[in-house]
């Protein structure tokens, strides 16, 4: 795998079910490697279980250490989707409203609103999305 364009998690296989396994990470934040992560309450961890299908001629087992990998491209176009296109939709329905109906109030709650429906969209598509932003398992280490 090409170090630069993949985002590797190392996991465990905790369940096997219909072709797919569900794979436990650690993601640690960026804190809870510091050396200093002991003086002060920054350092946080987070356990995910993630769904990947299980790879072609090759056997897995439960309990198993594992290393489910993807695209950074694709986690670029997550943090797209999740981050930076309710953003600018927010601002621009904020900027929007405001110009024209003159208050404030009515602009906050109409960005805020505006949300509702994207988010909506995105769970509505979700199926679609996971199958975009796919881990595939390498059970060979490094």
């Amino acid at each position: 795998m090409n170090k630069t364009t993949d985002i590797e998690h190392q996991g465990v296989v905790i369940r096997i079910e219909a072709g797919t396994a569900v794979v436990r990470i650690v993601q640690n934040s960026a804190c809870a490697a510091c050396h200093a992560k002991g003086a002060c309450s920054a350092a946080d961890k987070a356990e995910k279980d993630i769904t990947v299908p299980l790879p072609e001629g090759r056997a897995i087992e439960v309990g198993q250490e594992v290393w489910l990998v993807g695209r950074s491209s694709k986690g670029l176009q997550a943090v797209l989707y999740a981050y930076i296109f309710p953003l600018v939709l927010l601002m621009a329905v904020l900027l929007l409203v405001q110009y024209y109906m003159k208050s404030e109030t009515i602009a906050a709650a109409a960005a805020v609103a505006s949300l509702i429906p994207y988010y909506g969209m995105l769970y509505l598509f979700r199926k679609r999305l996971t199958k975009k932003f796919l881990f595939f398992i390498n059970i060979d280490k490094k």
